[in-house]
């Protein structure tokens, strides 16, 4: 199924790169997004995702936890994946910390 594909990769990445952020990008209009948060929350995955009832403010903060190098244990302490529909994901530079 689509949510095993999904938990497979993630989870062939972060045992590659444990320390590397993930970004799933969800079509929002179709299911996708949710469908994405359903497979993260039955496997017990820890991911972060934004929606429109948390504050414009609480929403950046999110997206920009994935967008810096971590500097400090609070940092570290968070959790790996963000889920965002690529509504969310428009006028953000998410490619600052890339490496590859």
């Amino acid at each position: 199924s689509r949510h095993k594909a999904l938990i497979d990769t993630i989870g062939s990445i972060q045992e590659r790169e444990p320390e590397t952020k993930i970004i799933v990008f969800a079509e929002k209009n179709f299911g996708g997004y949710a469908s994405a948060i359903k497979a993260f929350e039955t496997s017990d995955t820890k991911f972060c995702h934004v929606n429109e009832k948390d504050t414009i403010a609480r929403q950046n903060d999110v997206i920009s936890w994935f967008r810096h190098v971590d500097a400090t244990d609070e940092d570290r302490a968070r959790p790996r994946i963000l889920l965002l529909s690529f509504e969310q994901a428009a006028g953000h530079n998410l490619q600052e910390a890339c490496h590859d």
